[in-house]
């Protein structure tokens, strides 16, 4: 299971967030389906720790872009993709750079 596409597209989210409206969309909706491929839209007691946190800064930065291109209902949706990760003990996301390169 490689994480390098997802840990791509949310690092051109993260860098180029005044990019157009389309263009984050674009980003967004594949980055969502990287996390369909990664089995990581919801967390599972069997998801790695590296693809967790993925997960996790992925659905924030979606909720974080969608306040800055001012639409609320996709916010509410990342939101509510977020909650389960928020159950999740801090403990759960510990990892190291070590860990998140050999996932790729």
């Amino acid at each position: 299971m490689s994480t390098s596409k997802l840990s791509d597209i949310l690092s051109q989210l993260q860098n180029n967030s005044s990019s157009p409206p389309q263009k984050i969309t674009s980003l967004l909706s594949s980055a969502k389906r990287e996390l369909l491929t990664l089995d990581a839209l919801l967390p599972r007691p069997t998801t790695p720790s590296p693809v967790l946190l993925l997960a996790r800064q992925t659905l924030e930065t979606g909720a974080l872009l969608s306040i800055r291109l001012q639409q609320p209902d996709a916010f509410t949706r990342y939101y509510q993709q977020l909650l389960p990760f928020y159950e999740i003990p801090d403990s759960s996301y510990q990892t190291s750079n070590n860990d998140l390169k050999s996932q790729r």
